[in-house]
């Protein structure tokens, strides 16, 4: 398998893949936790937590990766020195219909959580 992720043209990820072996029990990716920001710096922003929700897994297989990153100006991934080689996992899935859950508000972010976290990621 071959994948890629491009920003505004510049290729700042780019993974190829052997799978190999069937998972037989592959660890979840959205059954916990998950915080998030909503709003927007102008108006206030706050943070809410999104419920985990049931995952239903059709097939999963594991192999090797090799990986390559880039850096783009608005996205400095070169920077994090990444391991070229790493574990690659294919699930195939489903999410289980557990009708519509309100996202609990957890607060309100402050300026300087907007300047830092939010803002940063747009220069």
């Amino acid at each position: 398998m071959v994948g890629s992720v491009a920003r505004k043209g510049i290729e700042v990820l780019y993974i190829e893949a052997s799978l190999s072996e069937p998972d037989r029990s592959p660890a979840t990716l959205f059954a916990r936790r998950m915080v998030n920001a909503i709003g927007t710096p102008a108006l206030g922003m706050r943070l809410i937590e999104l419920a985990p929700v049931r995952e239903s897994f059709h097939s999963a297989q594991r192999g090797e990766a090799k990986l390559t990153l880039a850096s783009s100006p608005r996205d400095p991934l070169g920077d994090l020195h990444a391991d070229s080689a790493a574990q690659a996992r294919w699930l195939e899935l489903d999410f289980a219909e557990a009708g519509i859950v309100q996202p609990l508000l957890l607060g309100e972010v402050d300026a300087e959580w907007v300047a830092r976290r939010f803002m940063a990621s747009l220069m």
